[in-house]
């Protein structure tokens, strides 16, 4: 039995069902319990400055996570006795009086006056509590690809000027499991402990990062590049059969937030992409 041909209309469609599928499962991440909970906690920890980070570093090049004494013990944990404190500079604010520019009353405000040195301590120097951890996390695919699937790809990416490489590891990128390179024109497809499907899963997600950006495209948050290339691969990877939600939806949660709506507002961009690499298909793709 020869295959069921698909207009572009019939694809089209189950392409924005594909996505609305990714949408909703972004959007139960969100408000689960286990999602607050985690935004919660890392509500508490601080971004500190490139000054502070290169202290840190220089201490504890190891440090996975610091915060203050107050801060471990509102998370449940306690730093240990003994624990030698990690340096850096904290902003000091006193309250001056001002006149509002508008109304012309008298209001207090805080400015900054200076800093000084205080300590705070990594997560490995406390007990305790465990930290909430990301509830959508991405979880590589196993098993084979579907047959012809890594085939076409791997000529897209030929036709799109880039040539594809397959390393052990990628180089200065530990745990990548692929890289686009504008410049030297290359793609490059990790392999060591990968599986054949999560290796095909990775070339559709760079081959979508050749398609949709680039140079041009370097005003845009990283965010929503990273949004973008992942549900493209994985609207392509459901056309042929392979099912990535597992992985996808915990890379599209952690890149967008857990925000549905970010994930939507992608929606004709990839929708179309994922179209013109469906679209070299004679027939439909197994599913």
């Amino acid at each position: 039995m020869s295959p069921t041909r698909t207009t572009p209309e019939q694809r089209s469609a189950k392409l924005e069902a594909a996505h609305r599928q990714l949408v909703d499962a972004v959007a139960s991440v969100a408000s689960s319990e286990g999602w607050l909970r985690y935004l919660a906690a890392m509500h508490r920890f601080h971004d500190y400055s490139a000054t502070n980070v290169m202290m840190i570093l220089f201490q504890r090049p190891d440090a996975q996570r610091v915060a203050g004494y107050r801060t471990w013990q509102a998370l449940g944990r306690q730093v240990v006795k003994g624990a030698q404190g990690i340096a850096i500079w904290a902003p000091c604010a006193r309250r001056v009086e001002r006149e509002d520019e508008t109304t012309g009353e008298s209001v207090t405000a805080r400015t900054l006056s200076g800093f000084r040195l205080v300590h705070v301590f990594d997560v490995a120097d406390t007990e305790g509590e465990p930290l909430p951890e990301h509830p959508a996390q991405a979880t590589l695919l196993t098993g084979e690809a579907p047959d012809g699937m890594w085939t076409h790809l791997a000529s897209l990416v030929d036709s799109a000027g880039f040539q594809l490489e397959l390393v052990d590891d990628i180089a200065g990128r530990p745990g990548a499991n692929g890289v686009t390179d504008f410049l030297a024109h290359t793609v490059q497809v990790a392999t060591s402990g990968r599986s054949n499907a999560s290796q095909v899963r990775t070339l559709c997600h760079e081959l979508a990062h050749a398609k949709l950006h680039g140079p041009s495209t370097s005003n845009r948050s990283r965010e929503l590049i990273e949004v973008q290339a992942e549900s493209v691969a994985f609207l392509v990877s459901h056309s042929f059969g392979l099912d990535a939600m597992d992985y996808s939806l915990g890379y599209v949660a952690s890149w967008s937030g857990a925000d549905s709506e970010v994930v939507l507002a992608t929606a004709r961009t990839v929708q179309r992409c994922a179209a013109e690499i469906l679209a070299g298909l004679d027939d439909d793709p197994p599913s």
